[in-house]
């Protein structure tokens, strides 16, 4: 059997998680192959990394401000994975799935090309919750 939290339970975890997304110098979002083997991007969160914790029907949710561009890929790969660290160098915060469809990180075309854009359009963190 699973545990439901209450809303306000999960409005709180996701209210200190954005705490902690704005203690550095600014999150960035890291994205790799397979297994972290290689780095292909890296995307720059806003200072105030998401906007407000919001009750959405299947819980707590947040969506992430404007999210800056890789303006060119570091590597040639497909997208696998991602970390989001507090900074550059900084404390990781969290980690997910990448790729073009039922992954925790999204984007139109997870094949990444050396020195080409790469962009993310929205990101949103969502705790489940009754």
């Amino acid at each position: 059997m699973a545990i439901t939290l209450g809303y306000d339970a999960a409005a709180e975890m996701l209210t200190a998680l954005k705490t902690y997304f704005d203690t550095g110098t600014g999150a960035i979002i890291e994205v790799y192959t397979e297994g972290f083997a290689t780095l292909l991007a890296t995307l720059q969160m806003a200072a105030v990394s998401f906007g407000s914790v919001t009750q959405v029907a299947t819980g707590a949710q947040m969506t992430a401000a404007a999210i800056t561009a890789d303006s060119a890929a570091d590597e040639t790969g497909r997208a696998a994975v991602f970390k989001i660290l507090t900074q550059p160098s900084g404390t990781m915060i969290l980690r997910g799935t990448a790729g073009e469809a039922n992954e925790d990180l999204v984007f139109q075309n997870s094949e990444f090309t050396q020195n080409a854009a790469v962009e993310l359009e929205s990101l949103t963190l969502t705790i489940l919750a009754e």
